[in-house]
């Protein structure tokens, strides 16, 4: 066992969501003291949708890291 938080797996979809709405500083309060993963599909989709949705861009330059 380790003492390393609970980490999260984070989708496009949501990602997209909390984006789009300028939340995403609120995921990051919330999910602060994990570890937060996104895959790189998921990195890739932001990164295609970005050039029609530039919220999604944001998803991208957030730092995740605790």
């Amino acid at each position: 066992m380790t003492d390393e938080p609970v980490g999260y797996v984070l989708d496009t979809g949501p990602l997209s969501h909390f984006a789009q709405a300028q939340w995403l500083n609120v995921l990051k309060v919330v999910l602060k003291d994990h570890r937060v993963l996104i895959p790189d599909v998921v990195a890739e989709e932001s990164r295609t949708g970005a050039a029609q949705f530039r919220y999604l861009k944001d998803v991208l330059e957030a730092d995740w890291t605790p």
